[in-house]
């Protein structure tokens, strides 16, 4: 495996981590409220969310290792905007996994732009 694809699974094992991290919480706080409570709610939302972007960056992963950077280029950006956009409640625990991802792919996208040309 090439330098290149070991680095953008470590971005997307990253993003994993943040991702977990957003699980665990959100899993506290559903069972340490009752169901009547926002944190209860918040907590619910935040397992959700960390399990949509645990999967995101899974696939992720799978793009990394079949060496397809377009499209891991596409959903870093994505996933940097989301993050960015929920800064202060659960894009803190995912920002690192996907800003590693979104550069790292946009210099993997523009070195095979620049050995095609």
């Amino acid at each position: 495996m090439s330098i290149a694809k070991v680095t953008g699974v470590l971005g997307a094992l990253l993003g994993m981590a943040g991702s977990v991290w957003l699980i665990a919480g959100g899993w506290q706080d559903m069972h340490g409220f009752d169901s009547q409570t926002a944190e209860y709610h918040n907590g619910m939302i935040f397992v959700r969310y960390g399990i949509a972007f645990l999967v995101t960056f899974l696939v992720i992963a799978c793009l990394v290792t079949r060496g397809n950077w377009k499209w891991c280029l596409f959903i870093g950006v994505c996933c940097t905007l989301f993050s960015l956009i929920g800064m202060f409640s659960i894009g803190s625990a995912l920002i690192g996994g996907s800003l590693y991802v979104s550069i790292h792919s946009f210099l993997n996208v523009m070195r095979q732009r620049e050995m095609a040309s």
